[in-house]
């Protein structure tokens, strides 16, 4: 049987980029976002919830292609990596999994830290969602496996993390939902950053060097 057009609703293309994604749909219909994800990703038109979700209901939003070593000596504080959330992107219920790795070559006297952050600046100064303590120890890798809910467009919850310290807070205030700027009107940059606390020395002692950061959404809300 032919799928006729119903009168007066306008057929998405078949490929744009998510600004040119159409709000709404008609009937359960493909749509590839190119300039979101790794190399874009498809989405559906879900008739039920009236949204646009993933195809698998998730995709790759980022995933770090090259090692980043950590430049600044003892104290210091460096962004070794950055994925940008695009405005409309998350809808509300909608899940985020982050996993860093960094690898330290020599560690001593110090316990390195790494936040992940989220906000419309990119720097210490947004919200942080995340924050591990590296071992003091000679040749490992740190870092957490953090999933997270948006409980809304301006909060996002950590659900449970796995990694040395890997909590915003300790207690009952570990799982508290944080406050983030609007996820309709704003692009958020989630960023990981690594303090070297090292007194040892610099980086050219330690060479502390993100080798795994990857972000991955899941179009699950309402």
């Amino acid at each position: 049987m032919a799928i006729t057009k119903r009168p007066g609703v306008t057929a998405a293309p078949a490929f744009g980029t998510l600004a040119q994604r159409p709000a709404s749909a008609f009937g359960p219909q493909l749509y590839f976002v190119t300039d979101v994800g790794m190399a874009g990703f498809w989405s559906f038109w879900d008739v039920a919830a009236s949204r646009w979700r993933a195809v698998g209901n998730e995709f790759i939003l980022y995933s770090l292609n090259a090692a980043v070593l950590h430049g600044g000596g003892t104290g210091v504080t460096e962004r070794l990596a950055n994925a940008v959330i695009p405005a409309g992107l998350i809808a509300a219920g909608d899940q985020m999994e982050v996993v860093s790795a960094v690898h330290v070559s020599t560690l001593a006297n110090s316990v390195p830290t790494q936040k992940l952050r989220l906000g419309t600046a990119g720097t210490t100064s947004d919200a942080e969602i995340n924050s591990t303590s590296l071992p003091s120890t000679t040749g490992m890798h740190g870092g957490f496996s953090a999933p997270y809910v948006f409980e809304s467009l301006t909060a996002i919850r950590l659900l449970q993390a796995l990694g040395a310290s890997a909590q915003i807070a300790s207690g009952a205030t570990a799982s508290a939902p944080v406050t983030i700027p609007n996820l309709a009107s704003n692009a958020l940059n989630l960023g990981l950053f690594y303090t070297n606390n090292d007194t040892t020395g610099g980086p050219e002692t330690h060479n502390p060097t993100c080798r795994l950061f990857q972000v991955k959404i899941r179009t699950v809300g309402a």
